[in-house]
């Protein structure tokens, strides 16, 4: 039989691991990230852990937020967003609960490091920005090119012209005189009817890098009034966060109307003059949330009546039964004008006759 083993020293026991750190105040999870939409802080200040709790806690009505003290970004977040967190690896991301901030004073915090640029957006496809079929606008006696074939053409002419690169959102060309016309929201507003082949178009379904390029439904709008006087596309995404950081916004450049919607689609309803773009594609800073928050009440604390006056269907309504109406009243000023004129030389004519009558009469023989 083989030699019994000689004895084994036991095992030293593991050494203890070391405890994980202790998580920052309110942080309920590290590493973790949530959230859809996101702030970026301004140049001239940062954004801190509590200004994000205030954020998400008072304007987006969230229970929970995630931000990184390494790029000051602020995510509101749901509780279905927090079930569904992804890792953020060693980005500096901790899940916070918003409820946690409430009384607590701002904190000090590190030497800010500058925030990332957010990644580019990828190039949206191009394709017709037809809006105003037979409709003109602009200066007629001042084209910006002439001999276009094209309405892409068009666009890329208004684009190289250093005088409408930033203000034509829109254009008019036509095929039977193929002279191509810059135009401006308030001109654009001013359209007039005409049946020499022109029609009115967007330039940034031709030109991608113009602010109109990013439209996600054109002609299209949705959602709750927010704001009537929002004069960009990128102030209306700062109303829609203060309004509760809903994932799509209506604009229009013609009367600055800002609607805030919570789901959008190609099958919203169609608006002239109005487009759809999807919030996250505007990063908006503090600074511009707080300047909304002192005139957008959230949605979710509005009562049904609200909602119901302030849905887009009944507003759309509402603007295109004014703006019949201011043209009916001044086509009928124009019309009693003409009359008030017409009945003036009447009267004039028969007075210089009678004169003239007075002058041949028998005492002139």
């Amino acid at each position: 039989s083989p030699p019994p083993s000689p004895p084994t020293s036991p095992r030293p026991p593991p050494l203890p691991r070391p405890p994980p750190p202790a998580l920052p105040y309110g942080a309920l999870m590290r590493n973790e990230h949530c959230g859809s939409y996101w702030i970026f802080p301004d140049k001239e200040s940062v954004l801190t852990a509590n200004d994000c709790a205030r954020y998400a806690g008072l304007t987006a009505l969230a229970p929970f937020f995630s931000w990184s003290e390494w790029t000051h970004s602020c995510y509101a977040c749901t509780q279905a967003q927090v079930d569904n967190r992804y890792s953020a690896g060693v980005s500096g991301y901790f899940i916070y609960d918003s409820g946690s901030f409430v009384t607590v004073p701002d904190s000090p915090n590190p030497p800010p490091s500058p925030p990332p640029k957010p990644p580019p957006s990828p190039p949206p496809p191009l394709g017709s920005g037809l809006i105003f079929p037979r409709y003109f606008c602009g200066d007629i006696s001042w084209p910006v090119a002439t001999q276009i074939r094209d309405p892409s053409d068009c666009a890329a002419a208004i684009a190289k012209t250093s005088e409408w690169q930033s203000t034509a959102a829109y254009f008019s060309w036509s095929k039977v005189t193929q002279n191509c016309y810059a135009c401006t929201g308030i001109q654009t507003a001013d359209r007039v009817k005409r049946n020499d082949g022109f029609n009115i178009y967007r330039t940034g379904d031709y030109v991608a890098n113009l602010p109109s390029a990013k439209v996600h439904f054109a002609g299209r709008g949705c959602g709750r009034l927010v704001a009537k006087t929002a004069p960009t596309a990128q102030s209306c995404a700062a109303a829609t966060a203060a309004a509760g950081s809903l994932p799509y916004f209506a604009w229009s450049e013609i009367n600055s109307f800002c609607f805030a919607c919570a789901e959008a689609s190609e099958e919203s309803a169609l608006a002239p003059g109005y487009d759809i773009y999807l919030s996250e594609e505007f990063p908006i800073s503090f600074e511009e949330i707080k300047h909304w928050m002192k005139q957008v009440t959230p949605l979710s604390v509005w009562r049904d009546s609200e909602l119901r006056a302030t849905g887009f269907a009944g507003v759309h309504q509402r603007q295109r039964t004014v703006l019949l109406a201011s043209r009916a009243m001044l086509l009928l000023a124009a019309v009693a004008s003409a009359l008030a004129l017409r009945e003036w030389h009447a009267r004039r004519v028969p007075e210089r006759g009678s004169g003239r009558a007075q002058l041949e009469g028998p005492d002139m023989l």
